[in-house]
């Protein structure tokens, strides 16, 4: 997802690596800035647009995830900003199992409950409808506590969104989860 146009300040938001974000916060950086499709610093903090195969960010925390969105709120970006696919920061929490950081947007006013563009919610992202990892992109992977923890903020039953999340995986496929960028 990083390429041409991406600036260091986005570069440091995917990593989570808070200090560096707000070191160039403090010089001018543009905390509105986005790399193609949309993927601002927010969502490259909470994942969006990762794969499996991209290394940058992969030892990234939840404190450092959260950390970062914090400074970018305080500068300026929208913590409820969605990509060209209708993803949000919650989306891509949900997809890598980032709880603490759904809490954390939870408790800053993100809506659980948005879908994208394909009509997933974070919960079912989190119970691995939207694909995202394997070959093509297309199999899920369940993010056990994440999802127990969207259905407890959302009030959704859980065990009704599973259900619904079998249904959705005997349906054929709707496409992949995450672009090749």
């Amino acid at each position: 997802i990083l390429g041409a146009g991406t600036t260091p300040l986005l570069r440091a938001a995917k990593t989570g690596d808070a200090k560096v974000v707000a070191l160039l916060l403090e010089h001018g950086a543009n905390p509105l800035a986005a790399v193609g499709r949309g993927v601002t610093g927010i969502l490259l903090a909470a994942n969006v647009g990762t794969s499996e195969s991209d290394r940058t960010g992969r030892r990234k925390t939840d404190a450092g995830a959260i950390e970062t969105i914090r400074l970018l709120m305080k500068a300026g970006a929208d913590i409820n900003a969605a990509d060209s696919q209708g993803r949000t920061a919650a989306h891509g929490a949900a997809l890598w199992g980032l709880t603490a950081v759904i809490r954390f947007l939870h408790e800053n006013g993100v809506d659980l409950t948005r879908k994208d563009s394909r009509g997933l919610t974070p919960l079912q992202t989190a119970l691995g409808q939207a694909g995202g990892f394997g070959f093509g992109g297309r199999a899920g992977v369940v993010r056990e506590e994440t999802a127990r923890v969207i259905a407890e903020l959302t009030g959704v039953s859980l065990a009704d969104a599973r259900v619904q999340a079998a249904t959705a995986a005997a349906a054929p496929p709707r496409g992949r989860a995450q672009d090749p960028d």
